[in-house]
């Protein structure tokens, strides 16, 4: 066992969550050579929270972020398998921390002076083509990084139905959307290709730096168990992801980012369509519930597909 900088140690320990998280204990397992030489670095023990919205607790240095995770289970954390396995358009991996059997944080290089992709959304215009190339790119690397495979369309129709009686259940104005959604989720091909994907990708989820571009988080969403965010597919979700994003940035023209992305064959569109309405149905849900500041951009798309 390893104890960090004590500087370090006092700030994780004041943020209650990352408390318990880390069980009280200043001792953790390093991992990463990279990490373990930067132990010895003075510079580490000047460490700054990172105050900004997320479901995690961050601090930088000078040159790493470190991100502890609020939500811990056992075994590797998918942010910490992914990043690893990746060598370009992501921050560098440089190491992660356990406890015991949990993944309590992973530390990265800093990208200095990095802005998300939502914070340029006044101007994406001239992005759109390279983020489409940059994420074909990952979903290139990923499927050669982890195993690859074939999804049935009963097995996506029954996911996307289930999560759609849910909202409905939940949340009445879905329903007057669910003829529409189900009529999307028929058209889905026999079978497809799956893999490793980002699988909670938008523009928030893609750092600017020095004319590059890189994608972080790929811890999927945080109330998934790990297992099944572990669980291989299409990549299709993750450019619905992008698609809906470019909604709530206002960007009603996004065919360059397609277009830099690669060809799609007609399965692709057909799949592209049933996770962009199954992504619709979950943020009209989840604003409504949530954040009703903004649910007037999923009910405004919804309401003109009737």
């Amino acid at each position: 066992m390893i104890t960090l900088s004590q500087s370090l140690v006092q700030d994780v320990a004041g943020d209650p969550v990352a408390d318990v998280c880390l069980g009280h204990d200043t001792r953790f397992q390093v991992h990463g050579d990279k990490l373990t030489e930067l132990l010895d670095d003075p510079e580490m023990a000047e460490s700054t929270p990172v105050d900004a919205l997320q479901t995690n607790t961050s601090f930088i240095t000078r040159t790493t972020i470190w991100k502890f995770f609020r939500t811990c289970e056992p075994g590797l954390h998918p942010d910490v398998e992914v990043t690893r396995a990746l060598h370009r358009h992501v921050p560098e991996y440089l190491g992660h921390l356990t406890y015991g059997d949990y993944t309590t944080a992973i530390v990265s290089s800093r990208l200095t002076d990095a802005v998300s992709m939502w914070d340029l959304r006044p101007d994406l215009g001239p992005h759109l083509r390279r983020l489409g190339a940059v994420i074909k790119d990952v979903h290139e690397d990923l499927a050669e990084a982890f195993p690859t495979g074939v999804g049935t369309r009963e097995t996506l129709y029954k996911q996307f139905t289930d999560r759609l009686e849910l909202f409905c259940g939940r949340t009445p104005v879905v329903r007057k959307f669910q003829d529409v959604a189900l009529a999307a989720y028929e058209d889905l091909p026999r079978s497809f290709p799956v893999q490793r994907i980002h699988a909670d990708l938008h523009l928030g989820q893609i750092l600017y730096a020095d004319g590059q571009y890189y994608l972080i988080d790929f811890e999927g969403e945080p109330t998934v168990p790990l297992a099944q965010r572990r669980l291989p597919d299409s990549p299709m979700r993750d450019l619905a992801g992008m698609v809906r994003s470019f909604d709530y940035a206002q960007v009603a023209e996004f065919s360059d980012f397609l277009d830099g992305y690669g060809a799609l064959s007609p399965d692709d569109h057909k799949l592209l369509d049933a996770y962009v309405m199954d992504k619709l149905m979950y943020e009209v849900d989840y604003d409504y519930n949530h954040r009703k500041e903004w649910l007037h951009v999923p009910l405004g798309t919804a309401e003109k597909l009737l």
